[in-house]
């Protein structure tokens, strides 16, 4: 995590000392991967340091603040452009300052778990050694089909742009989704940890595939007013929660491994995804990726609904 943190830090002094278009790809691309080595282990650390059955609270409450510093970050860097124009290297440099503060709390202050019961044991790195449960193997075949249709918010954005909305209030209406789901996220684990994160799942799928559908068949803009908050919720509804149910399926000794896998499948397929979605949007509409994703949400959503009566019928 710290090497992680780290990385993403020292991409945005490379962003401000950039010069040529190279090193913005090298910084930005330094930013990714620093995210990719860190955030496994971060989940990891999450589910060792809490009891199973806040499991849903504690990763929403994680994801809670996580959008929360996301929304106040844009918002004050939009207050800086106003006060110093546009010098934008000033403004990453600033940016390094509490990326740096986090790195020293999480190396000064948050400790390893250790749950080897044999901590003489070196950890298995061969592929074959590895131990995933029956169910997390079902639920990365549902979150496979749904993220294929699940490309980048960036369509979102243009898909806003597209129906007319101006730049100032493409970000209003981007920020409004980061409010509610911010302020949702904490509620919905809570929730999950009561009904159960299947059921919680479940319900995030569909409203995702409602608000898809309607996103790529709308045609007035005061509607986007509406899709993007409930856009907000839906995340609310499956990505902390979605970390928490994976964490109730881990075999011990392989957590990290086991997000691991889950990350990087999720990684490639949402390149695809995005990919997909970016020629249907050229060559059929604008509103062809949504309507896409929402099916294949609806698919997701029949697949786990179907693997959960099953799983309950042979327990």
């Amino acid at each position: 995590m710290v090497v992680g943190y780290g990385l993403s830090a020292l991409s945005k002094a490379i962003l401000a000392a950039s010069f040529h278009w190279s090193m913005v790809l090298g910084g930005r691309f330094l930013d990714r991967f620093g995210k990719g080595i860190r955030t496994s282990a971060r989940d990891a650390l999450i589910t060792e340091s809490s009891e199973a059955q806040y499991r849903g609270s504690v990763f929403g409450f994680h994801r809670a603040i996580d959008t929360m510093g996301a929304l106040v970050g844009p918002l004050i860097a939009l207050a800086l452009l106003s006060k110093f124009g546009h010098n934008l290297r000033f403004i990453f440099y600033l940016a390094v300052i509490p990326s740096a503060i986090g790195i020293i709390l999480l190396a000064v202050f948050v400790k390893d778990i250790h749950n080897r019961q044999n901590r003489g044991d070196a950890p298995s790195f061969r592929l074959r050694d590895i131990e995933l449960s029956r169910e997390f193997k079902i639920f990365l075949i549902v979150s496979a089909v749904f993220a294929i249709g699940n490309s980048s918010d960036a369509f979102l954005i243009l898909r806003a742009h597209d129906l007319g909305l101006s730049l100032n209030l493409t970000i209003a209406v981007y920020t409004l989704f980061n409010l509610f789901y911010a302020i949702f996220s904490h509620p919905a684990g809570i929730i999950s940890d009561r009904i159960g994160q299947k059921k919680v799942l479940l319900w995030g799928f569909c409203l995702f595939a409602l608000v898809y559908f309607l996103f790529g068949i709308i045609k007035e803009q005061y509607l986007l007013w509406v899709l993007f908050p409930l856009y907000g919720i839906y995340m609310s509804l499956t990505e902390g929660i979605g970390k928490a149910y994976i964490s109730l399926l881990v075999k011990k000794d392989f957590t990290g491994t086991t997000y691991g896998i889950y990350q990087t499948l999720m990684g490639i397929i949402t390149f695809f995804s995005s990919l997909i979605a970016g020629f249907l949007w050229k060559y059929i509409t604008p509103g062809a990726p949504f309507i896409f994703g929402g099916f294949t949400a609806l698919a997701a959503f029949i697949v786990f609904a179907a693997s959960m009566r099953r799983i309950d019928q042979t327990a």
